[in-house]
């Protein structure tokens, strides 16, 4: 029994002492790793020869110092042949060499053994460059597939092969998020044109992370593509994500948030501008309060929106507002400008408003007839009638509306 002891004893003591010498030669080998050099990567592989990603990092300094990384490369393979990082670095020097057999058989394999993009991206941009566009179309459908975020670079790629939004459409997988980034980039390299069928798509889903970029596609296409605009508003408004109720140029529903509750100032609600001697800002009463101190500017436009208008219809704008201030011509008014793109910029206004005067609350009201089917801009300006000072203060305005027409074709 003593013998067996001792023999249990002195084995558990090499046992450990073996144990501790590799682990000493692996934070050896560790160490020179980690100092990325060349004499220390090759004498990392020489203490762990079975180490990938040793055999990798030391093929990349062979090639950086002009020599032939390929046998290193290859050793990173065969210990890790489920790495497809490994596989597409092999592909990647088999390109360089001109060797494109290899190279698209080292993206296969690359792709067999891994589910994931990195490898469908490699191979869908090694046939872009080979310009094999059967087989590109192949790998880009499942790179946009697998793709887990950002889809711009894979875009960029199909839209240089094809410029027909529809071709790369048809190869996005279900779902809102890869329809959203498709828009998002057709938005910021100029393709608004291609927008029209994805944007009312993609903001009938929308999610409250989706609404700076849609908002930002109401504001681009506003004096464009107005029905566009007006669907996604529309949309938005449908879910909840902005709170004001749908426009419908049809019905006479032109006018957003007339009582300026929950103001966003972006799509089609108010702008606001902002100028030496005006102020702006919500009545405690219910709508909003404009002051003029008498010292702003002779002409100006204090608010506006864009309102969409259809050819042949007739509208009526009416408003409730009280003034308070000195007397004399207030120089406030209503204006309907012409909003499409191209307009010039000094024609007179399509419709206008009587001045504003008085001192009670009352009505206002004036009716256009609409020549066109697009984006008008409905603005309140204060201009300095001749012969007067600067009209000095206070404008109470709420219950803007607009509807159709009342007997005017």
């Amino acid at each position: 029994m003593l013998i067996v002891r001792r023999i249990v004893i002195l084995l558990t003591l090499c046992g450990a002492g073996l144990a501790i010498y590799y682990l000493l030669v692996f934070a050896r080998a560790d160490s020179l790793f980690r100092q990325n050099n060349l004499p220390s990567l090759r004498s990392s592989v020489l203490l762990v020869p079975a180490k990938a990603e040793y055999h990798a990092l030391l093929g990349e300094f062979l090639e950086g110092s002009g020599l032939n990384p390929d046998n290193e490369l290859a050793a990173a393979t065969e210990l890790s042949p489920l790495e497809s990082r490994f596989w597409i670095r092999r592909a990647f020097r088999a390109e360089v060499e001109q060797k494109f057999d290899d190279s698209e058989r080292f993206l296969r394999k690359a792709v067999q053994v891994d589910n994931g993009f990195s490898p469908r991206a490699a191979l869908m941009n090694y046939y872009f460059r080979r310009q094999n566009l059967p087989e590109f179309w192949k790998a880009a459908r499942a790179a946009l597939q697998t793709a887990y975020t950002d889809r711009r670079a894979i875009f960029r790629l199909c839209f240089a092969v094809d410029d027909n939004v529809a071709v790369t459409r048809a190869l996005l997988p279900p779902g809102h998020p890869p329809l959203m980034q498709l828009l998002a980039f057709l938005m910021e390299t100029g393709r608004l044109a291609q927008t029209a069928d994805i944007a009312p798509a993609v903001a009938s889903e929308a999610e409250p992370d989706d609404l700076s970029l849609l908002l930002g596609y109401v504001e681009q296409q506003t004096g464009k593509n107005y029905a566009s605009a007006v669907a996604v508003w529309n949309a938005l408004c449908a879910r909840h994500l902005v709170p004001f109720t749908p426009l419908s140029p049809d019905r006479g529903v032109v006018v957003t948030n007339g009582d300026f509750d929950g103001n966003i100032h972006r799509g089609f609600d108010w702008k606001i501008a902002a100028a030496d001697g005006v102020a702006i800002s919500h009545s405690y009463t219910g709508g909003e309060s404009v002051e003029l101190n008498g010292k702003q500017p002779e002409s100006m436009v204090l608010m506006e929106q864009p309102v969409p208008v259809m050819a042949g219809r007739s509208y009526s704008i009416s408003w409730q507002y009280q003034l308070d201030g000195a007397s004399g011509d207030s120089g406030l008014r209503w204006t309907l400008e012409n909003g499409a793109i191209d307009a010039a910029p000094e024609q007179p206004p399509v419709a206008a408003s009587a001045t504003f005067g008085g001192t009670a609350w009352q009505t206002g009201q004036f009716a256009f007839t609409s020549d066109h089917s697009g984006i008008d801009r409905l603005r309140l300006e204060y201009r300095r009638a001749p012969a007067t000072i600067r009209w000095k203060g206070t404008l109470q305005l709420r219950h803007v509306n607009a509807a159709r027409a009342a007997g005017i074709p």
